[in-house]
């Protein structure tokens, strides 16, 4: 989904791009020519590029005949724009809530926090995948130390109903689920030791 972001005079529109199967590169031979293609949202966006496009790069939409490519350090320079790798991830609702009961009832001896899982992420990356004519998203949280940590897939039961936004919420809620079974379970060793 392309996200408003204001730049010099006039708000443009921008997709960030967040994994290598977002994009399709078409090289023409016969014409020395390159196509380039935004998947999203079951759509291929055409777009001009001047030059190799990388993850982190930007889509930028101005309108129906002006989408083209922009990369990350010049639109970052140009433009205030909160991307994805640039935003530190927040725990999910439901695990703060919880944690608010828990010291509200007071328990308050050994529990893994939220924040301690936050504070241990180094990145967060989304990969988006057919499986068995399937769409789905996966989460990988890589943690400090280097450990990796999928968890279950978020799927749609209509593509229509397709959007990057909720599958990287749903994704990255059952990814961070996972995190707090290892870390009780690392928790727990520890203190038996």
């Amino acid at each position: 989904m392309f996200k408003e972001y204001k730049g010099k005079s006039i708000t443009r529109k921008a997709f960030e791009i967040t994994s290598k199967d977002q994009i399709s590169i078409d090289y023409n031979p016969d014409t020395h020519t390159t196509d380039y293609g935004l998947k999203l949202d079951n759509k291929v966006i055409r777009f001009v590029a001047h030059e190799d496009v990388n993850i982190g790069d930007f889509v930028v939409y101005l309108n129906d005949k002006d989408i083209y490519h922009c990369n990350r350090q010049v639109f970052l320079d140009r433009n205030k724009y909160p991307a994805a790798q640039d935003v530190k991830p927040e725990a999910p609702k439901r695990s703060v809530e919880i944690q608010e009961m828990m010291r509200k009832m007071g328990c308050n001896d050994n529990f893994i926090s939220s924040q301690s899982i936050i504070d241990r992420i180094e990145e967060v990356d989304y990969e988006t995948i057919v499986l068995a004519g399937q769409q789905m998203m996966f989460c990988g949280i890589r943690m400090k130390g280097g450990f990796v940590v999928v968890g279950k897939p978020s799927v749609c039961i209509d593509p229509a109903n397709w959007r990057d936004e909720i599958g990287q919420k749903v994704s990255f809620e059952n990814a961070f689920q996972e995190i707090y079974k290892l870390e009780a379970y690392r928790t727990v060793c520890t203190t038996e030791d």
